[in-house]
This record gives structure tokens, C-alpha cells and sequence, in this order.
């Protein structure tokens, strides 16, 4: 008389999902009458693809064959017992996240904790229930399927965003942009960006507003992430396009401020800190929309000092006017702009560096160079996770 003769009748019901009727499911059992037992129920629940294992030796050769989704095994079976059939699949990287289901009649407290800690997933009362059997089997296959959905559309988001971080540092200046306008004008310019999310808000960029001028933007959108992203691209295409260095400075800032305000939602704006440099003239000129106090040095000699200058952040309403203020900058100054994670890290009260103490850490520079500027305050946060977004740009004019 066959296996299928002598078992009980039931309403076994069906796989709701076919992508769930397909999964590859893989016993594994001494008893040949249980593995075709377990197998019948299976198929009836609707499964189709039904693998079997004598052993735990055996169970291990048909997964490396099969990649099963699922597998359920007796406890005690000679030689390879389900529990080191657990620890095996654990070990392994191709298995070690298949769900595995234990058969036992031995389900007493003791026992179940010996067979989770062991790698199980779920177990199965013997003698085996047929709906409580394929309702645990669905429900794994269900969230094994769930996540791996998750983690493809984790994947492609992550290469999404890398493309997205790559486009957005593509527009921010790099070595050879930096390289030309030193290789051109008296200056020494380094820079460090870091996201915190991978995408950032803040956006710098230089430009050559006239024969013997250069001019340096910072920005600092509001938010982290790929909205802020966004707005530093919308931002950048403005800048480019509408030719702003043509503008007196304060002008300018009425503009690119006029474009946020129509552009940026409600609830959104940007900090910004904008200068020119005239070498004929040895000046620098700042205008500010409520960013942070930058640190200027006038000459080779003298201490670095915060500058503050007031301004409405960009986006807030248009028609907003913007100052400007103009500093002598002869040979041998130097000049530290930043963005605001500088100041809040770790967070406030406990940041590191304010605007006033800022400058003696910057006297503390190896040698008097942009480099060295840069590299002497990024040591002192060296050592902590940045919350926000961090731009720091140093600038030192050559002598001679």
C-alpha cells in the first residue's frame, strides 16, 4: 500500500503566491516513509519542486547542487544529525540564510533552545500536523522572498546613489580646476568635502569673475540625503548658466536668492558665504547669507579672526538685500571658510571648534600653506562621525 493511501484527509489548501509554488524545497530524513510523507503534503499545499536527502551528508551535497529555499529536516538521524546539518548551512555563506525547519517529537524547553541556538529557523511537531506544517512553510518562504526583494532593491539603490555621489562631486572643483586657477593667480587653495549620508547639501565651486579676480562660493542646503542632493544640482545649473560673476557681489546674491525663493519647497532654504579676491586691488570681498563666521588672516603675520557678517539665508522670501564687506588681503593672508558641521561636531554644547577658538588651532599649522591650514582643523575631528554635511576650503595668497 503506497504512502498516499494511508494519509488523513484534509483541506490542504493552495499556494496564494506562484512565485512561492516554485520555491525549491529540500527534505531530509532517515525514514524514507517521512520523506514521503512530507514530500505528499507538499505537493498537495501546492509545491512543485520537492527535493529528498537520506542524510545529513547527503542533505548537504543536494544543497550545494540545489540552493534550496527551504529545508526541513529530522533531529536525530545517523551520522550527520540535524543539528550539525544546522551548523553546517550556518558556516557556509551560500546558506547560511536558508530557513530550516527541525522535525521533533522532543520539543520540551530544553530541546527547542538546543535546536535555535544551533541555526534553526522553526521547528515541526512530530507527529506532523499538515497545516501546521505548510502554514510555517509558507510563512518562511514568504519572508525569504521579502527579503531578498529587498535586498536586490537595496542593491540597486546603493549603486544608484554611488552614481548619484559621483555626479554630485563631479561638479564640485577638483584637482585640476584647483591646479589652473593656482598655475594663473597667487593663491594656494585646498579643500575637503564629506558627505554624511553618502549625498550631501552642500555645493562650493570658483570662478574667475574678472582679469585679476577669482571668486569662491560655499553653500549648505537644508537636510541631508538626496533631496539636498537635488538642490545642489538645481543650484549649480543656475550658477552656471545665469553668469552671475558678471553682477556686483551684493547683486548677486539678490539673484541666486530671488531663484531659491521661487525654486527651493516651503520649509527649505541654503546658508551661503561668497567672496572675490582682487589681486590689484589686495582685497577680499565677502557677502553672507547667514553662513558660518569665516576665519581671515590679514598678512603673513597676524592671527586669524572670525568675520561676521550678516545675511537672510537664501529661499526664505525674495527680494531679501545682501551686504557686503571688503577686507585688505596683501600677500602672505589667508582665509578659512567652511560649513557647519565644522562647528557642530560632535553636536553643541560639546562641538570641538567655535568660531572663536578656531583661530588658535590654526596658528597650530606645521607650516604656512592651504594644506597645512586644512589638515591641522580636520585632526581635531578626526576622530568623530559627522552628522551633517562638511565643506572646508583654505586659501592662503602667495608672496611675491
Amino acid at each position: 500500500m503506497s504512502v498516499a493511501r494511508v494519509l488523513p484527509a484534509f483541506s490542504y489548501g493552495s499556494v496564494a503566491d506562484p512565485e512561492l509554488a516554485r520555491a525549491r524545497i529540500l527534505v531530509v530524513d532517515d525514514s524514507e516513509a517521512l520523506r514521503k510523507t512530507i514530500s505528499i503534503y507538499l505537493r498537495h499545499g501546492g509545491y512543485r519542486d520537492i527535493h529528498e536527502a537520506a542524510s545529513g551528508e547527503e542533505a548537504m551535497s543536494a544543497a550545494d547542487a540545489l540552493s534550496p529555499d527551504l529545508i526541513i529536516t529530522d533531529l536525530l538521524m545517523p551520522g550527520m544529525d540535524g543539528l550539525e546539518l544546522c551548523r553546517r548551512l550556518r558556516a557556509s555563506s551560500r546558506h547560511a540564510n536558508v530557513p530550516v525547519l527541525i522535525q521533533t517529537a522532543r520539543a520540551n524547553g530544553d530541546n527547542r533552545g538546543e535546536v535555535f541556538s544551533n541555526g534553526a529557523t522553526d521547528l515541526i511537531s512530530k507527529p506532523i500536523n499538515a497545516r501546521e506544517m505548510l502554514g510555517r512553510v509558507r510563512v518562511h518562504l514568504e519572508q525569504r522572498a521579502l527579503v531578498q526583494k529587498l535586498t536586490k532593491y537595496q542593491s540597486m539603490m546603493a549603486e544608484d546613489l554611488e552614481l548619484a555621489r559621483r555626479m554630485q562631486e563631479s561638479i564640485l572643483p577638483n584637482q585640476t580646476d584647483i591646479a589652473s586657477v593656482e598655475a594663473a593667480f597667487p593663491v594656494e587653495i585646498a579643500s575637503t568635502y564629506r558627505a554624511s549620508l553618502g549625498l550631501g547639501g552642500d555645493l562650493w565651486g570658483i570662478s574667475v569673475p574678472g582679469e585679476n579676480q577669482i571668486g569662491i562660493y560655499l553653500a549648505d542646503f537644508t537636510g541631508h540625503g538626496v533631496a539636498a542632493a537635488l538642490n545642489t544640482f538645481r543650484f549649480h545649473s543656475i550658477l552656471r548658466d545665469q553668469h552671475f560673476d558678471e553682477l556686483p557681489l551684493a547683486e548677486a546674491m539678490s539673484s541666486m536668492n530671488d531663484f531659491l525663493a521661487d525654486t527651493l519647497p516651503t520649509g527649505q532654504f541654503a546658508t551661503m558665504l561668497a567672496f572675490r579676491i582682487d589681486f590689484e586691488e589686495n582685497s577680499i570681498e565677502f557677502s553672507s547669507a547667514s553662513g558660518p563666521p569665516p576665519m581671515l588672516r590679514f598678512g603673513p603675520d597676524g592671527d586669524f579672526e572670525p568675520i561676521v557678517l550678516a545675511g537672510f539665508p537664501f529661499g526664505i522670501m525674495r527680494d531679501a538685500s545682501f551686504a557686503t564687506r571688503k577686507f585688505p588681503f596683501p600677500p602672505g593672508s589667508a582665509a578659512l571658510f567652511y560649513s557647519d558641521a565644522l562647528i557642530e561636531t560632535p553636536a553643541p554644547p560639546y562641538s570641538i571648534y567655535t568660531p572663536e577658538n578656531l583661530g588658535k588651532t590654526l596658528s597650530t599649522a606645521q607650516e604656512d600653506t592651504a594644506e597645512a591650514l586644512r589638515d591641522c582643523v580636520l585632526q581635531g575631528i578626526a576622530d568623530y562621525e559627522l552628522e551633517d554635511d562638511l565643506t572646508l576650503i583654505a586659501i592662503r595668497r602667495k608672496e611675491g
